[in-house]
């Protein structure tokens, strides 16, 4: 969401349901103030080691973000347990002065009230904030927040069948025409989607779910995706996120995660990801997703990443190894582990 004057804790929690796209429970979310920090959410922990975990985790998603002057975040508990709220609080206050980070504003929130645990100042939750904030999101384009994190996965499960019965039929057409045929078509169906939005068909769905597997396919359709564009690609992999059977589903679930976290949506990306089967081979673009996810990296590192992959001279749409992960900044794959979200 665009930047919102917030002047209360009580804005503040009113805008927390935009910022993340649904309306958190039982967590803990870290708020920038007047800094580049990222927003992070995470599950409320309940007792010590729990708390620990958390705040190396924390840290280490934040540490990369530190720079010379000291940063400032909100430290907001969202629990109806106050003891919960305290102690977290303290933990993650004094895990993050390690790193540079200050604390100012500690607030426990509960679905009616708020407190500062700093200063002991205490307020209602009211509706007037709650129809600003949703007045402001609306104005710049945001879609309402979901009820709860388990509401945007829920709206990723699909039917798969109507795409299945046209699997066959889609591999089939792979192995008669030329791969440079096949990548056209996918590059084609991409740039008509931008175009009308139109869906695609079950046939269609199958096809462009099979060409997917072809990762120099995959790359040029990933080096079409933009901060201007992730909305537009955010609704087509959704779609095929949804209707995808499990053996095709890793690439389509990956590209919608990497389009929402360049619309800067964490939460939303680690839910994509979490579509992809268990069972499923490890695959390089959903680990490159959550190590951007998890370092809390900015969206306009592929920007920066995109145009020197591109205007390379080595580089040629489809090539085998051209991939857009070879000029991205990462090292190591993430975790599977879905706690930070920042």
């Amino acid at each position: 969401m665009a930047q919102v004057k917030v002047t209360s804790p009580d804005e503040l929690l009113a805008a927390l349901p935009h910022v993340l796209g649904f309306t958190p429970t039982e967590s803990v979310v870290t708020v920038p103030l007047g800094s580049e920090l990222p927003v992070a959410r995470i599950d409320i922990p309940k007792n010590a080691e729990d708390r620990r975990e958390v705040a190396r985790s924390l840290q280490n998603g934040y540490v990369h973000h530190v720079g010379r002057e000291r940063g400032m975040l909100a430290l907001v508990c969202v629990t109806e347990d106050r003891r919960a709220a305290r102690a977290t609080s303290e933990a993650l206050a004094d895990a993050f002065d390690r790193i540079g980070v200050d604390t100012p504003l500690r607030l426990w929130a509960t679905s009616d009230r708020w407190t500062d645990l700093s200063s002991g100042k205490t307020g209602p939750r009211s509706v007037e904030s709650v129809n600003r904030m949703a007045a402001e999101a609306a104005f710049h384009g945001r879609l309402p927040p979901a009820a709860s994190r388990a509401a945007l996965a829920e709206a990723l499960i699909g039917d798969p069948m109507p795409v299945a019965a046209a699997l066959g039929g889609a591999r089939t057409l792979a192995q008669q025409i030329p791969a440079g045929e096949q990548h056209a078509w996918a590059a084609g169906r991409l740039a008509q989607f931008h175009e009308d939005g139109r869906s695609l068909s079950d046939p269609e769905a199958a096809r462009m779910l099979v060409a997917l597997e072809s990762k120099p396919t995959r790359d040029v359709l990933w080096v079409d995706m933009s901060r201007g564009n992730s909305a537009q690609h955010v609704e087509l992999w959704s779609d095929l996120t949804r209707r995808a059977p499990d053996e095709v589903r890793a690439p389509a679930a990956s590209m919608l995660a990497f389009a929402h976290w360049l619309h800067g949506e964490g939460a939303q990306a680690w839910v994509a990801l979490d579509r992809i089967p268990p069972d499923t081979e490890p695959y390089t673009m959903a680990a490159l997703t959550a190590t951007m996810l998890e370092r809390g990296a900015h969206p306009d590192v592929w920007e920066d990443a995109k145009a020197t992959l591109v205007d390379s001279e080595a580089f040629v749409p489809g090539r085998p190894g051209q991939g857009p992960g070879r000029a991205m900044p990462t090292s190591q794959p993430a975790p599977d582990r879905r706690a930070p979200g920042i």
